[in-house]
């Protein structure tokens, strides 16, 4: 008897001083192919990624930012793109704070 692919429903990327960097934010377009893939964490990413790639994720219903220092651009597109996810951002630098909308708890 086969046995059924383990369901991943959370993801967690650390950006980090990586030189290149080992994940881009562009890149992770591809978890558009995991349709159970519920929450996703993205820590200490720089501004000039392009966070607006993330609106192809429908499948999401969390996505939290910790040191990842985006524009407000970029999330008000998320926000818009993914009205069923609950944003959540925090970071030391009073980027954007707290939820920003989005499914509900």
């Amino acid at each position: 008897m086969r046995r059924a692919a383990p369901r991943l429903v959370v993801i967690s990327v650390w950006g980090g001083p990586a030189v290149p960097p080992l994940a881009t934010i562009e890149g992770m377009r591809v978890f558009k192919d995991l349709p159970r893939l519920r929450t996703l964490w993205i820590t200490n990413f720089p501004s000039n990624e392009n966070y607006a790639a993330l609106s192809d994720l429908k499948q999401l219903r969390e996505l939290h930012f910790e040191m990842a220092l985006g524009n407000r651009s970029d999330l008000e597109v998320l926000r818009r793109a993914l009205p069923k996810t609950r944003i959540m951002a925090g970071t030391g630098e009073g980027w954007v704070g707290g939820e920003l909308g989005g499914g509900s708890p």
